[in-house]
């Protein structure tokens, strides 16, 4: 398909994804018209580029209101590109039904509610497109997802069945899976987003494949093959996996079952005195830990219950996490425990004089909790990596001292 002067409609195109793919439709030549609740951002994501018509997915008058005006404005809609969506965790311990219908009334409903603004008029023209965004989710359940996930896998058998359906008329049914992508509705996420990209680039790979006419977008590619894959798991296999998961979590409560330990030993030319000296403020960890992005102490004078409040990047989120000084052995030991709701971690120093050198073992233990367990294997090859940088800048800095 080629997008330069085509007429698109981006329904949810307030922030995101849905704002993103509207800038990258603008950029490839395309007529954009875009809609959401709230004018003032559609104002922003227009910047006058743009046609704004605010519209709200859950109300069908709404929907068909502002397909007409765009039709009236720029001519018939050749794309429709139906991004609107809503996610809030879910707690079987307090099953909320106003949450899950909100699920339902933004993701499924207003997904029908566009597409019977555009549908009719498409099979008219024997032409047309839609791209309706469902997400990776719906291909397996998860924890703490049985709304949304729910409505994402209703959304691809949805736009399945539509495909099939028209299959002959003309018009073409694209299912769009993101997997974590950097957006308003992912930023409150607690638990660890493997694979995550930015929204623009979400916007151009949705961009591409409707150029290259694919029926089916998902990416980024890591995560697309891994969620495939995830659907080959028996029903009964994946449901033990989950179950064993909480037996774990109940025997040790707090504890996960996903466990990562990275150790490294430097040795460089300066005095134990000063080594130690140093690396006991564990505030110096924003001059050599290329994770961290600022540490703080918060209370305490640097011994045994000094407490720091550390914030960190790692697999693509930033979290913060408050450690406690647990062992300080003069020249010999520090270790410290953090903790926060998704993982535990245990950080540990040990001294050694070596031939008027000083050897420097740092380890670091990480133990995932509660859905990040899950993710926490396909986070190895980040830690790892994480690892190799911070002992490179240790050498560095140790050696400046």
């Amino acid at each position: 398909m080629n997008l330069t002067g085509k007429v698109a409609w981006v329904v949810g195109a307030s922030s995101g994804i849905g704002a993103a793919v509207a800038r990258e439709l603008v950029s490839r030549g395309a007529q954009v018209a875009i809609s959401a609740r709230r004018p003032e951002q559609l104002a922003a994501v227009s910047a006058g580029t743009m046609l704004s018509v605010p519209a709200d997915v859950t109300d069908v008058a709404s929907l068909r209101a502002a397909a007409s005006r765009i039709r009236d404005e720029l001519g018939p809609i050749d794309l429709a590109v139906l991004s609107a969506g809503y996610w809030k965790q879910m707690s079987a311990s307090a099953w909320d039904t106003a949450t899950f219908d909100r699920h339902v009334q933004v993701n499924l409903v207003g997904m029908s509610n566009a597409i019977a603004a555009v549908l009719p008029q498409m099979l008219a023209r024997h032409s047309g497109v839609i791209a309706g965004l469902a997400s990776v989710a719906g291909y397996r359940g998860f924890a703490g997802a049985e709304a949304y996930g729910a409505t994402k896998a209703a959304q691809i058998n949805l736009l399945e069945s539509l495909r099939v359906h028209v299959g002959r008329s003309g018009v073409r049914i694209t299912t769009v899976c993101p997997g974590f992508v950097r957006t308003d509705l992912t930023a409150g996420n607690d638990f660890p987003m493997p694979f995550i990209i930015e929204s623009d680039a979400a916007g151009r790979a949705i961009c591409d494949g409707l150029e290259r006419e694919r029926t089916e977008i998902v990416f980024p590619a890591r995560m697309a093959i891994l969620m495939k894959a995830s659907r080959l798991v028996p029903a009964g296999a994946w449901a033990a996996l989950w179950a064993r998961s909480a037996r774990t979590a109940a025997r040790t409560p707090g504890a996960a079952r996903a466990h990562m330990r990275l150790s490294r030993t430097v040795t460089v030319d300066k005095p134990l005195d000063t080594v130690f000296a140093y690396l006991s403020d564990f505030t110096t960890t924003t001059e050599w830990d290329p994770g961290t992005v600022r540490t703080v102490r918060s209370s305490g004078d640097g011994g045994v219950g000094t407490e720091y409040r550390n914030t960190s990047t790692f697999a693509g989120r930033q979290t913060q996490l408050t450690y406690v000084v647990q062992e300080l052995v003069p020249n010999r030991r520090i270790a410290l425990r953090g903790e926060n709701a998704t993982v535990i971690a245990h950080d540990s120093m040990d001294f050694r004089a070596a031939d008027g050198r000083t050897e420097v073992t740092y380890t670091a233990d990480l133990t995932f909790k509660g859905v990040a367990q899950l993710v926490a294997p396909f986070l190895r090859r980040a830690f790892v990596r994480l690892g190799d940088e911070a002992q490179i800048g240790l050498v560095q800095t140790l050696n400046r001292l």
